[in-house]
């Protein structure tokens, strides 16, 4: 084990990314693990971002996921509104260039987008986002294996992020068990992502506008190409170079208020200036989407009461997803 983290230090240093081995905390036992984990809690507060390695999703699965993606997005535009978005009402399908403005100051993002995930049926029908809880996903026909692919990957990346929620309890001094039974019931989302090469002149154009993550935690892979900035603690705009084979850890709203203001979201932006396009795929995880949002047992000071008001998972994404703006760009 020793071996194992001094090969994660090295990766840190000598990239100058936060990188986190989750296999480390995972074999270890008592105090090791417990130490694994508050390292875990310390790189989040300096970087807002992890690299994290050591999480078991086979490489063959990314690559796949890549192949797969690359396959749907090179269809011609007419067959690919077959599974527009808006057909549904739900967050499901194809989203296409600029359809989505996340940062109102700009003019658009320039990405487009697949959208699937985890559907619960039986789902409160009063949640602001029940509707796009409960329209079934739709899929493309001449893409053969593409829904296993991403269903694999839905299944795949729930687990990984489980055990991050995990970390994170066990790292700020709670139970490391404190999640398990407030994620049988999540969000948990899926999008594949194209991006295409911006005019490195043009300094008004964003593959996706400043945003932070109204989930729990985002889990992204990406191709090669660079491209994502993400604003440290400090305030200053970071490339979040690529690590091949990690996944890159993002903190969302509710993590934040988990932790009662402990772990912040991450402000980030994509801009692709690299001359080719970029891939991506996030996985954005809530916990049960039916509870409210609390603060992680016995990890208040004496005293200490939780900053943030009671709300429903639920409600909490559905408000902030309303909050982007969605137009129809194929149609205008």
């Amino acid at each position: 084990m020793n071996q194992i983290v001094q090969s994660e230090q090295a990766a840190d240093d000598e990239l100058g990314l936060p990188v986190f081995d989750l296999a480390v905390w995972r074999l270890a036992k008592g105090e090791a693990k417990r130490a694994h984990a508050h390292r875990f809690i310390k790189l989040c507060q300096r970087h807002g971002f992890l690299y994290i390695i050591g999480h078991g999703v086979p490489d063959v699965l990314i690559s796949g996921l890549f192949e797969m993606s690359k396959r749907f997005f090179n269809q011609d535009m007419a067959e690919k509104q077959r599974i527009s978005f808006l057909q549904t009402g739900g967050n499901g399908g194809y989203i296409p260039p600029k359809s989505e403005v996340t940062d109102q100051t700009t003019k658009g993002d320039l990405k487009e987008s697949f959208a699937a995930g985890h559907r619960i049926p039986d789902v409160n029908p009063a949640l602001a986002i029940a509707e796009k809880l409960t329209t079934p996903n739709q899929w493309p026909q001449k893409v053969p294996g593409f829904r296993p692919m991403v269903e694999g990957t839905i299944d795949t990346f729930r687990g990984v992020a489980r055990e991050l929620l995990a970390v994170t309890a066990e790292g700020l001094g709670g139970p490391a068990d404190f999640f398990d039974d407030k994620v049988s019931r999540p969000i948990a989302t899926l999008r594949l992502n194209r991006y295409p090469t911006q005019d490195p002149s043009d300094d008004t154009g964003v593959g996706i506008g400043l945003h932070t993550d109204s989930e729990c935690m985002s889990l992204l892979v990406q191709d090669d190409v660079g491209g994502l900035q993400v604003v440290s603690p400090g305030g200053l705009w970071r490339d979040a170079t690529p690590l091949p084979g990690a996944l890159l850890f993002i903190i969302g709203e509710q993590l934040t208020r988990w932790t009662n203001g402990m772990l912040k979201p991450t402000p980030h932006r994509v801009i692709n200036k690299a001359g080719r396009e970029r891939y991506s795929g996030n996985l954005f995880f809530t916990t049960d989407v039916d509870a409210p949002v609390g603060v992680i047992g016995g990890i208040l000071k004496p005293g200490e009461k939780p900053r943030y008001p009671a709300e429903l998972v639920g409600d909490y994404v559905g408000r902030r997803i309303k909050e982007v703006q969605v137009r129809d760009t194929v149609a205008a």
